[in-house]
């Protein structure tokens, strides 16, 4: 039986910007070999609480990941808080691990549906992405969900992701 290893890494913050009220994405600085595949999930802590992780999907193009990956992520608590005072291109003890995950798209299904609330639709963000930069002649529909029109995450993406043939349906919960 062959032992799967995820590799640790330590992420170095490249960007950060505001997706909606309470919402951040985080861009960082891809170590050297690191891919995923839409759906994974990347596990972080900070070196000095190893007993703290967090769990958290890339929602940036895989195709970009030999360079840098984003994940968002909802501030609502002591680690997202500390997530979010890291300055760019500053050492702040962030360590991650992986990826993980089977629940994974490709690009080969015929037909995706995808269903999320809030930051449900990080994964699927990448599995848009994927489908756009491949020109993959499969469907995806995305059925996203959020409280307020605001809280709709890549809410400015949604034009561009119909016209390269995702089919994008929101509700305001």
């Amino acid at each position: 039986m062959t032992k799967i290893v995820h590799p640790t890494f330590w992420p170095i913050l490249l960007d950060v910007r505001d997706e909606s009220p309470g919402v951040r994405t985080f861009r960082f600085a891809s170590p050297k070999g690191f891919s995923f595949t839409p759906g994974q999930f990347l596990m972080f802590h900070f070196a000095d609480d190893p007993k703290t992780w967090r769990a958290y999907s890339p929602c940036s193009s895989p195709l970009a990941a030999g360079e840098n990956f984003e994940v968002t992520v909802g501030m609502v608590g002591a680690f997202s808080d500390r997530l979010g005072a890291l300055k760019p291109h500053a050492e702040g003890g962030l360590v991650a691990r992986g990826p993980f995950g089977k629940w994974t798209y490709d690009g080969s299904i015929r037909h995706a549906v995808l269903v999320s609330g809030g930051t449900g639709i990080t994964p699927f963000r990448a599995m848009c992405l994927l489908k756009i930069g491949m020109k993959t002649p499969s469907r995806i529909t995305v059925c996203s969900s959020a409280k307020t029109p605001e809280g709709l995450l890549y809410a400015d993406e949604y034009q561009d992701w119909r016209k390269n043939g995702i089919d994008v349906h929101v509700k305001i919960t």
